[in-house]
């Protein structure tokens, strides 16, 4: 097979940079807790499990007691990535001039519909195909940042938005200066007539069911596609180069290698911060813990933090403890106003929107010191210059904000 890169090979095709990525996360996921039945005497021959917890519906939730092998076996999968990694590479700069996210950077070139040098492999969409075609994006539409917008020739079209992102999640876990944040998360989305909202915790879709996520954005499309929903051609995406480097990370921590591990998350902290500041520094469980903490904080919203927590034998634990958060949340929320998280943050019971007019209503990195433009990364594309400009309403088609992270009442 050959690297990314060769003989025209893109991440729209098979290569051996992805399957090599491929036989290392099969062996890490065959390294972790998992349900196996107990009801078949002899079903796993001779292998021995280590299990947690109890036995419950004929089942037990273990892992091999030779999982180390696996993770040997992972280590040397990864490193044959990074041997034949041909023309992928980590999105560490930002080159577009009126911005600076080099995170941000590898979804543009989606919203672009263009291959990112960090995607290995990635489903290969087509824009505004035709009916029954299977290959026109979903992703937008199911994933992206949500939007009112009716099914055809909105401003724009309609967003439905299935992952929903935890209140405690955004406002308790990201450090100050994460240039992640605001990518992942959205706060706002579109009214469908070329203004920007709120997005509500009101169960639902849409606009209601809570914030969401903000990977992939229709306004961010170059331009965006406003005939129809769901065919939008935004590629799915699969696999992508900071996946590895954490999962390789992973084995590296697993297998008492740890200043190499160190150094692997560090390549990723260093991308979300812009500089070696926020750089790790630990061993140990500890080290394991935090290489968990950065896949959370680095794919949120990509369908990847549920296998980890359930490979890592976690899953339950964190649940609980999620779970208990958001209930001490509402509890101070309804008893004075507003929750105060860790880190300093705080979510309140209320906020202040007021709709503004900015010369450039798409915005892009965060000023703190201008409410139209923190959180960053959110906006309205400019739909009077687009075939559905009868659908846009009014001139202030931007939202200020203020007291989204401070109780100001």
């Amino acid at each position: 097979m050959y690297k990314l890169g060769e003989n025209g090979i893109t991440a729209e095709r098979l290569s051996k940079t992805f399957v090599y990525a491929l036989a290392g996360q099969a062996a890490l996921y065959a390294a972790g807790y998992q349900t196996i039945r107990t009801d078949v005497p002899g079903l796993y021959g001779d292998l021995r499990f280590e299990q947690i917890g109890v036995e419950e519906y004929k089942c037990v939730y273990a892992r091999r007691t030779d999982y180390l092998n696996y993770y040997r076996t992972a280590e040397v999968a990864f490193q044959n990535v990074f041997d034949n990694i041909g023309s992928a590479h980590l999105v560490t700069v930002d080159d577009r001039g009126y911005a600076n996210n080099p995170f941000q950077r590898h979804f543009q070139y989606q919203h672009d519909l263009e291959i990112s040098p960090e995607s290995l492999f990635e489903i290969g969409n087509i824009q505004g195909g035709q009916s029954g075609q299977t290959t026109t994006s979903e992703y937008g539409y199911g994933f992206g940042r949500p939007s009112n917008g009716g099914s055809k020739n909105a401003a724009p079209c309609k967003c439905f938005a299935a992952i929903r992102i935890l209140p405690t999640f955004y406002y308790g876990e990201y450090e100050e200066g994460d240039m992640r944040r605001d990518v992942s998360v959205a706060v706002t989305g579109s009214q469908g007539d070329g203004n920007e909202a709120m997005l509500s915790f009101v169960p639902g879709s849409k606009l209601n069911g809570g914030i969401a996520t903000n990977k992939w954005d229709e306004n961010r499309m170059n331009p965006p596609y406003t005939a129809s929903q769901r065919v939008s051609g935004m590629n799915w995406p699969v696999m992508r180069l900071a996946d590895v480097i954490l999962m390789q990370a992973e084995t590296k921590a697993e297998l008492n290698k740890e200043g190499e591990a160190v150094n692997l998350v560090n390549q990723i902290r260093e991308r979300a911060f812009g500089d070696a500041e926020h750089n790790i520094s630990a061993s140990g469980e500890q080290l394991k813990d935090l290489i968990m903490q950065e896949r959370k904080l680095e794919f949120a919203g990509e369908g990847i933090r549920r296998w980890d927590m359930l490979r890592s034998g976690k899953f339950l634990e964190k649940a609980l403890a999620v779970r208990q958060e958001m209930l001490q949340m509402v509890n101070d929320i309804e008893a004075q106003g507003y929750h105060r998280f860790a880190n300093g943050n705080e979510i309140p019971a209320y906020i202040y929107v007021k709709k503004v007019e900015l010369e450039n209503p798409l915005t892009y990195d965060p000023d703190e010191s201008n409410p139209a433009l923190y959180p960053g990364w959110r906006g309205q594309y400019d739909y009077s210059t687009t075939p559905v400009a009868n659908n846009v309403k009014g001139t202030a088609h931007n939202l200020a904000i203020k007291g989204l992270f401070r109780d100001i009442q």
